[in-house]
């Protein structure tokens, strides 16, 4: 994908990865991810666990984490 310039929509400019948002090597699985909304939440939630409501999940975290 060729980045947005600074000209375009902010539909435009947001719909295009920046420097620190490229899957770069990632990309292909990423598009094997569905493109529903709902779907992609359970996937979502299913793999990340924001460190305040770890402990509500029975996560015990760390030090370094």
């Amino acid at each position: 994908m060729k980045p947005a310039d600074q000209g375009s929509s902010p539909q435009e400019f947001f719909s295009v990865p920046g420097l620190l948002t490229d899957a770069g090597k990632y990309a292909r699985p990423l598009e094997e991810l569905p493109e529903d909304i709902d779907q992609l939440c359970r996937i979502v939630q299913g793999l990340v666990v924001h460190i305040s409501w770890a402990s509500r999940y029975g996560i015990e975290l760390s030090e370094e984490r």
